[in-house]
């Protein structure tokens, strides 16, 4: 970058560099929502972040009249670094998403759960209900038959 003119802003340096740290940095915790503890590191995500993006370097060899004016260096650096933004912004409007999902399948598995031990409840009563009408025919019965004993024997008499 000895070329007068083609010297790139060191805000814009330094916002590049910022933005590939919070990348770095949504990747981690991308990754750990993905794959939680489970060993998986952030570089088998498909995220593929140079390791320095905010190192640009211009070649030394000719340049034609459009690489040599600075705006246009200068131009292609800014909208780098607006995609950078709009795209950190979708991640976290994503993870944002993922999150409530997430938060959502927890609240219905535990009302599953509930649900799951309220039919149990519900079906131990019913069993108890059933054997309890079973002991009462059986007595019923017996007691229909010891009545006929009974009255056989009353009119014996």
């Amino acid at each position: 970058m000895s070329a007068e003119g083609d010297e790139i802003p060191q805000n814009l340096k330094d916002k590049l560099t910022s933005l590939e740290q919070e990348v770095n940095s949504l990747k981690a915790g991308t990754a750990k929502v993905f794959f939680g503890n489970k060993g998986q590191s952030t570089d088998e995500l498909d995220i593929n972040i140079p390791s320095s993006i905010s190192t640009v370097s211009i070649p030394t060899t000719r340049l034609s009249r459009r690489e040599k004016s600075s705006k246009g260096v200068k131009k292609d650096i800014e909208l780098v670094t607006e995609i950078g933004e709009k795209l950190l912004e979708e991640i976290r409007r994503l993870q944002g998403l993922l999150k409530e999902k997430e938060e959502r399948i927890k609240e219905l598995e535990a009302e599953k759960v509930d649900l799951e031990h309220n039919l149990e409840y519900h079906s131990k009563q019913l069993r108890a209900k059933e054997e309890a009408e079973e002991r009462f025919k059986d007595v019923k019965q017996e007691l229909s038959r010891q009545l006929e004993e009974i009255q056989q024997q009353l009119t014996k008499l």
